[in-house]
């Protein structure tokens, strides 16, 4: 009967101790699986993005060079049209015109029959003007694209050429020299962040923007496409994601998942066979009840966190929402005058000198033409700007202001053409902001102050600062015309303007710039003036640094 006994114990601890194996194994294994779901479905999700960013950068590129060649076309008809002027009058439109157009740094314009090469900017080498007439020899039928070259300096540009109606119908070729790093370095500067960018064309690279991980364990992260070139030849962009990016995005919750998953496979095994063992059910069910509860808790806090989220995805649609109908009444209205102006004039401009040449009344209309256009470009690229102060990932660091501050006042007066204008800048108190997002917030309100102060017999801006309340707050003021305090609530919204356009040149941005990026950092602004007394803006920034995500 003992041996039995014996025997039956033996027999059941075999048993439960083979339960509790088995247990593991099953454990173990759903864990695993789990894990490689993960790591699969978040490797599917990286690289998806990361083809996104990269069809993103091709999409700009493509579109930054299909208007440059029709900027180019566009060019070299007005110059076939009424190009009939000197060599000299030729070159200084063509000056003005390299000043405008981003990443152009050289033009030329050959007449194939006549021999003339007329050329201003890097087109005007030597080394270049043989090129350009190389190419003018052969016939070209569609746009090319040549390059790249290096200039003596070692940067890299390419041509583009294209035919082009030279004047009385003769054959002629419009040659533009373009910088790469200027064309690319703002298309691309704050696209697809935290991956690093790199083109290649011919087997060369000509542009690279930040370092990717050096891991080999992350070279499967990465995002190919390419951009056609005009008649032949492609651009290929690859994207590969910097360390930073690795680092925050690459996080190790799936081995932990999988590691939590083996313990408590083991964990329950144990608890499965003690439990067989000595039969502990109720501090089992104690356990589990203990658990169910702080399941409940953060459920509850995972309740509230969505809570949050919802709310703050409810102002930001707001926001949206307010800026696209701002947005719209822009497009509606603002952009309508100056493009509409451009039409009528051009319509009178090809009426009226159609059978002879430009003369003063027909360069004025010239004139009043690029300075609708360039109002409408103007108005766009501030909108360009605004979008991109909402969306840029904010790189917060201690700024001294003070210094930040004169930088910013010395370009905008540069920009005023008034070297007379007094600044009265008395110390600032250091702000954790992103660097870049605050100087445009300075240089839009230096630029506010200086216009509408124009005309006052000693022109002056005065820049003060203060800490209080846990804020850093500083104001800039000015003794120019100054507004009407109850109009001060319109003036941080978009396209809100107090003056007529004939007064004071903008197109109703730049405080609306200023609100927004100090509203990412968590402040808040204000503006104070009285009718021909002056003006005074202010911002505050948190002493702590938060900004808002």
């Amino acid at each position: 009967m003992y041996n039995r006994r014996v025997k039956e114990r033996i027999h059941r601890g075999s048993r439960d101790l083979w339960l509790a194996v088995l247990i593991t194994l099953l454990g173990w294994s759903l864990s695993a699986s789990a894990w490689g779901l993960l790591i699969d479905d978040r490797r599917d999700d990286l690289v998806r993005d990361a083809h996104t960013a990269a069809n993103d950068a091709a999409t700009v590129v493509a579109e930054r060079l299909d208007s440059q060649l029709a900027v180019l076309e566009g060019i070299g008809e007005q110059w076939a049209r009424f190009g009939g002027g000197s060599a000299a009058e030729w070159r200084a439109d063509a000056r003005l015109r390299i000043e405008t157009r981003n990443g152009i740094s050289g033009l030329a314009w050959i007449d194939r029959d006549e021999s003339d090469h007329l050329a201003v900017g890097a087109a005007a080498s030597p080394a270049a003007r043989a090129k350009d007439a190389a190419v003018a020899e052969k016939q070209i039928g569609e746009p090319r694209l040549l390059g790249p070259d290096r200039d003596d300096t070692g940067a890299l540009w390419y041509r583009v050429a294209l035919p082009a109606r030279a004047p009385q119908d003769h054959a002629g070729v419009i040659v533009a020299h373009v910088a790469l790093s200027e064309l690319l370095s703002p298309l691309l500067a704050t696209l697809a962040p935290g991956y690093a960018i790199s083109i290649d064309w011919k087997g060369e690279q000509i542009y690279t923007r930040d370092e990717p991980s050096a891991d080999a364990a992350d070279h499967w992260w990465h995002a190919e496409t390419s951009v056609a070139l005009p008649e032949d030849g492609i651009w290929q962009i690859a994207l590969r994601p910097t360390d930073a990016l690795a680092t925050a995005r690459l996080r190790i919750t799936p081995h932990y998942l999988l590691a939590a998953g083996m313990a408590l496979s083991l964990l329950l095994a144990g608890v499965i066979h003690q439990w067989r063992l000595v039969s502990r059910q109720a501090r089992f069910l104690e356990a589990a009840n203990r658990a169910l509860e702080e399941k409940g808790d953060d459920l509850q806090r995972l309740n509230v966190e969505l809570e949050r989220r919802v709310t703050d995805r409810t102002e930001r649609l707001e926001d949206a929402v307010s800026e696209l109908e701002a947005f719209n009444y822009s497009v509606s209205h603002d952009l309508r005058s100056p493009l509409g102006a451009v039409l009528n004039l051009a319509a009178i401009l090809e009426e009226e000198y159609t059978d002879r040449p430009l003369d003063a009344d027909g360069l004025q209309l010239l004139s009043r033409i690029q300075g609708s256009a360039t109002r409408a470009t103007a108005l766009l690229e501030d909108l360009l700007q605004l979008s991109r102060a909402g969306q840029a990932v904010l790189s917060i660091e201690p700024i001294d202001t003070t210094g930040l501050a004169r930088e910013m006042f010395a370009h905008a007066r540069a920009a005023d053409g008034d070297a007379e204008v007094e600044l009265v800048l008395e110390p600032l108190p250091e702000v954790e902001a992103d660097r870049t997002l605050l100087g445009a917030v300075f240089t839009n309100l230096f630029t506010n102050a200086l216009k509408y102060s124009r005309g006052c017999e000693k022109r002056r801006v005065t820049v003060t600062g203060r800490i209080d309340d846990g804020e850093s707050s500083i104001e800039v003021a000015d003794n120019g015309r100054g507004f009407d305090m109850r109009f001060a609530g319109k003036l941080f919204g978009l396209f809100e303007r107090l003056h007529a356009d004939e007064d004071i040149e903008g197109t109703g941005v730049g405080l609306a710039l200023v609100a927004r990026i100090i509203k990412r950092h968590g402040g808040r602004v204000w503006a104070e003036g009285e009718i021909d007394a002056g003006a005074r803006f202010g911002f505050s920034l948190p002493r702590s640094g938060g900004a808002a995500k």
